[in-house]
């Protein structure tokens, strides 16, 4: 065999090799992109029942909470959910405290300038009160300034203003 051959054979060899584990990466990603669009519907539900829980524990009255399709960069740390039967709008976003990362729930009405800070989710120790207060002026007004432009920025908000 010549030495032009034997490259040649070598060259099929390390294509068919490539070849191989770039299939490998490709199935890999699929499943990765497939698990998490079955999750996200779980993740959804879970963030709803989250912010109900924190609406019932604050008295904040509200019906069924229906999820609105956000389009921003936001969206990996916020979820917003509208209120079937009113403008109340309510978001859960994750905000950095002094104690860490923590859900806070607000509230948006349209028409209001800004939103209104409900509560953290899930937090119910005695130290909630502390936390909450040691809290509000910073990460937490921020984010009530904030959470407007996004909710409005939503699809659904901008068919409903039609």
């Amino acid at each position: 065999m010549s030495e032009e051959a034997e490259k040649t054979e070598l060259y099929k060899t390390q294509l068919k090799v490539a070849g191989i584990v770039a299939g490998i990466f490709v199935v890999f990603f699929a499943l990765l992109v497939l698990f998490a669009l079955l999750a996200r519907g779980q993740w959804n539900k879970g963030l709803r029942l989250s912010v109900e829980n924190t609406l019932s524990d604050a008295e904040v009255p509200f019906n069924s909470l229906e999820p609105v399709e956000l389009r921003s960069t936001s969206e990996v740390n916020c979820a917003v959910f509208k209120d079937s039967q009113s403008d109340m709008y309510v978001a859960i976003i994750r905000i950095t405290t002094i104690y860490g990362p923590l859900p806070a729930v607000y509230t948006y009405t349209k028409g209001r300038q800004n939103a209104e800070f409900v509560s953290f989710a899930e937090l119910h120790s005695k130290a909630a009160s502390q936390i909450t207060n040691a809290s509000v002026s910073g990460a937490v007004d921020y984010w009530a300034k904030k959470l407007p432009a996004i909710i409005q920025s939503a699809p659904s908000y901008k068919e409903e203003a039609r």
